[in-house]
């Protein structure tokens, strides 16, 4: 009896050695959607730390995680479908986080509620050569935070959707191709709407990265913060990426530096905020027709109107809305008050661009 139990126990430890080395678990499904089911998962193991989590092809239903995981690489999509929702508990990704990773792929994930922890990079719409297939993320509600490079549209479409929460992106975040040395021609889109928020702090956002193709949208009340914001990548020549983005509604602050080189700016209904002394820069822009109004109008250099308020003013760029009958603030600059009109040109301080009827 002793012997046996010795070969039983020895026969177990070398399974768990052997499942400890890291491994790729495909989900099977049939028991119920939750992640956290043994049996719903290939070999009745729930991917753990050191393992891979891979949707099987052929699923089409969202695997519901519905408490605290931590796994290796997650990877999702086949052709048939498939994805992910993220309800309760944070889902934390040591190395990889793959949307769609296969050629002509379709994956979905959801965050409602809980929080997707990206360690490492994440690519959203990875796919294959010439790939038609189209990966989502939707953050509703909860947190996406990311500490590595964030690619939408690798070489497939790539679509992030914010419309609730706040996602947090502590390096690049890049729509449409990957910047790296192999040609990649991704579609990247990201929307932010609702009261969804966005903030890339320490590193550039591009959109329409070499070769590939991005659009940035805003509407509602969205807010985003971005450290430095390139429109169309044009550093490696013969393989720009082109770029559009269109301010709907919300807030958009830029800290650092603006730049459209291959592609445009729409302004609508919704606020660009340049911190900085850039007028000069955006006068630039908008002559040369990067940037535009969905109206049709164009800005005006020439018609200011100050008011001072604590030793501080607000300078405005007024363009008359004639279809209105009223004023549209094109842009703004908020500065210290100077002892003439002339230093104030110069001393701008942070350049507020934004469509308002007043």
């Amino acid at each position: 009896m002793r012997r046996m139990s010795g070969v039983v126990i020895l026969s177990a430890m070398a399974g768990l050695v052997m499942h400890a080395s890291g491994t790729q678990i495909l989900w099977d499904g049939g028991t119920d959607l939750l992640f956290s089911t043994a049996e719903n998962w290939a070999g009745g193991v729930v991917p753990g730390a050191s393992d891979e989590a891979k949707n099987r092809v052929g699923m089409a239903d969202l695997i519901v995680i519905d408490s605290d995981r931590t796994i290796d690489k997650l990877t999702g999509g086949s052709r048939s479908g498939g994805g992910y929702k993220i309800e309760t508990g944070t889902l934390t990704v040591k190395t990889t986080y793959a949307d769609g990773n296969t050629a002509r792929a379709n994956c979905l994930t959801v965050i409602d509620g809980g929080t997707l922890n990206a360690q490492g990079v994440s690519k959203i719409g990875l796919g294959g050569d010439d790939d038609t297939g189209s990966s989502t993320v939707q953050l509703k509600s909860g947190a996406f935070n990311s500490a590595g490079t964030v690619t939408l549209g690798h070489e497939s479409t790539g679509i992030l959707e914010i419309s609730g929460g706040t996602a947090t992106f502590n390096s690049r975040l890049w729509l449409g191709g990957d910047g790296g040395t192999d040609t990649r021609n991704g579609n990247g889109v990201l929307t932010l709407s609702g009261d969804g928020a966005l903030n890339v702090l320490s590193d550039d956002v591009v959109v329409g990265k070499r070769l590939g193709e991005g659009t940035f949208t805003m509407d509602d009340s969205a807010s985003a913060v971005f450290l430095n914001l390139a429109i169309g990548d044009v550093s490696v020549a013969g393989q720009e990426g082109t770029g559009a983005m269109s301010l709907l509604g919300g807030t958009l602050n830029v800290t650092g530096e603006l730049a459209v080189d291959n592609g445009s700016v729409l302004i609508d209904a919704g606020t660009l905020v340049w911190d900085g002394d850039h007028v000069s820069d955006f006068s630039a822009l908008v002559a040369e027709g990067n940037i535009s109004w969905s109206s049709g109008q164009s800005m005006l250099y020439d018609t200011w109107d100050a008011s001072w308020v604590d030793g501080e003013s607000i300078l405005y760029a007024y363009q008359d809305a004639i279809e209105t009958g009223g004023d549209t603030i094109i842009w703004a600059t908020t500065i210290p008050e100077p002892t003439t009109l002339g230093f104030i040109a110069a001393a701008g301080l942070i350049l507020i661009i934004s469509r308002r009827i007043i």
